[in-house]
């Protein structure tokens, strides 16, 4: 009688940790859904203006050279701010740096939309370029793994293969 009573009052502890298991895993689909999204916009964003960069001549009565400066503009700050956020992140959390960034990343998009003049248009694309650097980056989290360290970037690398940073996290120093 008393290990029927042991059963059946494991059995919703047991249920309970499916479901637990459960949401994490569709908290993780999620998040992964998020992650891609927020990723193909912000690389999107840095190559979509190349097929307007005529257009953009003509109506800002620049050179297509002068105005072909936008797509640097965007992905040099870009590329060397990442190592900035990807250190801030390990300091005051992803999460915040992820979301902050995005934010800012959208209002300097829709600012940029409003650009009167090729110069304009040049300065805000590259504070852009660092606002969006905070999105990905963050995930450069850095892993002690077989005795060396590992970047685990990008995103979307980091979060699929669970059981390489569930190995790695064993031996990963705390942050």
């Amino acid at each position: 009688m008393i290990r029927h009573s042991l059963k059946s009052e494991l059995r919703p502890i047991s249920d309970k940790a499916t479901n637990a298991v459960s949401i994490a895993e569709e908290q993780r689909g999620r998040l992964l859904r998020t992650l891609a999204a927020a990723t193909f916009l912000i690389f999107f964003q840095a190559y979509m203006v190349a097929p307007l960069i005529p257009g953009l001549s003509h109506s800002f009565g620049v050179s297509e050279q002068f105005i072909g400066l936008i797509v640097p503009a965007y992905m040099i700050p870009y590329g060397l701010s990442t190592l900035l956020f990807g250190l801030l992140s390990d300091r005051l959390g992803r999460r915040r740096i992820m979301i902050g960034s995005l934010a800012v990343f959208i209002v300097l998009t829709l600012i940029t939309a409003t650009s009167r003049s090729a110069t304009e248009m040049l300065a805000w694309r590259l504070l852009t370029g660092l606002g969006a650097a905070g999105v990905g980056s963050p995930c450069t989290k850095r892993f002690c793994c077989e005795g060396r360290v590992v970047s685990a970037s990008p995103t979307l690398i980091l979060i699929a293969n669970q059981e390489t940073t569930q190995r790695c996290r064993a031996v990963a120093p705390s942050s």
